[in-house]
C-alpha cells in the first residue's frame, strides 16, 4: 500500500497536481518505527513543499529526512537530503550554505554507487563556485 501511494504521489508531483500530492501525503500513515518509510515520506514533503515555494517547510522536511537516513547508514538518500538543501539554500542566494550542503553529498559519494547522483551534486558544486567567482575550483569539480 505505502509503495503504490509513494508512486502515485511522484506520479503527482511530476504532472503538477500538488494538492493532490498534499492530500496523499497528509493521509499517508508511517508505523512510528519504520525509518525508511519514514524517511521517504519526508523526502517527498520536502520535495513538495520546495515545489511550491514552502521553503521552510521543505528545509524541515529535507533535514528529517536526514537524520533519520544517517542513522540507517544510508550514504545515497543522505546524500540526496544534501543535495536538495543545498538547491533550497542556492534558490534562497545562499551560495555559502549550499555549497556547504553540496560539499557535505559530495564527501558520501565513495560510499554508494549513484553515479547519476554524484553527477548532479558535482554540477550543483560547481555552479556554486562559479557563482562565487571561483572558475578554477568549479573547473576541478
Amino acid at each position: 500500500m505505502f509503495e503504490a501511494a509513494v508512486s502515485i504521489i511522484k506520479l503527482c508531483l511530476h504532472f503538477g497536481e500538488y494538492e493532490k500530492a498534499r492530500g496523499l501525503t497528509g493521509s499517508l500513515k508511517v508505523p512510528e518505527g519504520d525509518k525508511p518509510r519514514q524517511a521517504e515520506l519526508f523526502m517527498l514533503e520536502g520535495k513538495l513543499s520546495l515545489l511550491t515555494n514552502q521553503y521552510e517547510r521543505s528545509i524541515q522536511k529535507y533535514q528529517q529526512a536526514a537524520q533519520l537516513y544517517s542513522e540507517l547508514g544510508d550514504n545515497r538518500d543522505l546524500a540526496s537530503a544534501y543535495n536538495n538543501l543545498g538547491i533550497i539554500a542556492h534558490e534562497q542566494r545562499q551560495a555559502e550554505p549550499g555549497r556547504e550542503y553540496f560539499e557535505k553529498a559530495l564527501s558520501l559519494s565513495p560510499r554508494h554507487e549513484d553515479e547519476n547522483l554524484k553527477m548532479i551534486i558535482r554540477m550543483n558544486l560547481g555552479i556554486v563556485h562559479m557563482i562565487q567567482g571561483d572558475s578554477s575550483e568549479a573547473a576541478e569539480i
